[in-house]
């Protein structure tokens, strides 16, 4: 299963998004690397909007996921740093099979 999140960063508060997101992301470098990958892409060279796309294997990997403490973190600061304009949307893979 794959997500993609996408917010923008509160003007000021830039540097703890960058704190939260490099924590998260020390966390998270070799948590079940095999059934979890993320990647977080900045929308524009020097802007404040934000993509972070996850792959997980399943939705037990998901839910264990939510359920650490770094992740827990993660959102609440994530929230916090964009003014609660977190949205995420799971993906879905296209093929000319399964349109």
């Amino acid at each position: 299963m794959d997500v993609m999140i996408e917010y923008e960063v509160v003007e000021g508060m830039e540097e703890e998004a960058d704190r939260v997101r490099s924590a998260f992301l020390d966390e998270v470098a070799n948590w079940k690397p095999e059934q979890f990958t993320y990647r977080v892409l900045r929308k524009g060279p020097d802007g404040n909007r934000f993509v972070h796309l996850a792959w997980l294997d399943s939705k037990d990997t998901q839910q264990e996921l939510f359920e650490t403490d770094f992740f827990k973190t993660f959102d609440a600061g994530m929230q916090k740093v964009s003014g609660g304009s977190v949205h995420a949307t799971p993906l879905f893979e296209w093929s000319p099979v399964t349109r």
